[in-house]
């Protein structure tokens, strides 16, 4: 989640587990998927994302356009990630709180320190490599939904994710930064 703030330029919305969580706002909106969704094109996770676009609870959704889905792929790569650099942290923790006992170097206290450290980057890799899907309302596809894959990201890129994803909308000429039809002011997608 918190790869998606780093300097997000609109609202971010994560893991919502209902439609009337997700706003219905004229405000480009970025909605995370849960990590535990995994997009391979089909099925259950596109259908539901195909109804909370249109709909939000039993109400049609007054700015479906402005809801941007970033999905991530399909595999356990993120989750192993994750469940790593959360191990690493509780050795950690653990050491520094004496309860694995105090019998350390300093060499290998620095080890830890150092595999901390490792496994956060191996994670926030793994969440610019998983999150490679963005899914936008369009009404000439038959369930209403555009598939964009950006393909596996870097976060040594110097960019943000958030920033990739409106890059990639603009360079297909899906979103402008300025006033069109049936958009308010500021970035709106195109239709």
């Amino acid at each position: 989640m918190d790869e998606f703030k780093r300097g997000a330029s609109i609202t971010s919305e994560f893991f919502p587990s209902e439609s009337n969580a997700v706003s219905d706002s004229p405000r480009l909106c970025l909605v995370v998927s849960d990590p535990g969704d995994g997009w391979n094109g089909e099925g259950i996770l596109r259908e539901r994302i195909a109804t909370w676009t249109k709909e939000r609870g039993k109400s049609p959704r007054i700015y479906p356009g402005a809801l941007v889905w970033c999905v991530r792929k399909t595999g356990r790569d993120l989750r192993e990630k994750v469940e790593l650099w959360l191990a690493w942290q509780k050795v950690q923790r653990e050491v520094r709180e004496g309860v694995l006992g105090a019998d350390f170097e300093k060499a290998d206290l620095r080890d830890i320190d150092v595999k901390v450290k490792q496994a956060e980057d191996d994670a926030r890799d793994e969440v610019w490599a998983s999150y490679h899907f963005v899914i936008i309302a369009d009404h000439r596809e038959p369930d209403g939904l555009k598939v964009i894959d950006l393909g596996a990201g870097h976060a040594s890129t110097g960019e943000t994710l958030c920033g990739r994803v409106i890059t990639a909308l603009k360079s297909q000429a899906l979103l402008n930064e300025s006033v069109g039809q049936g958009t308010s002011i500021g970035i709106g997608l195109r239709h």
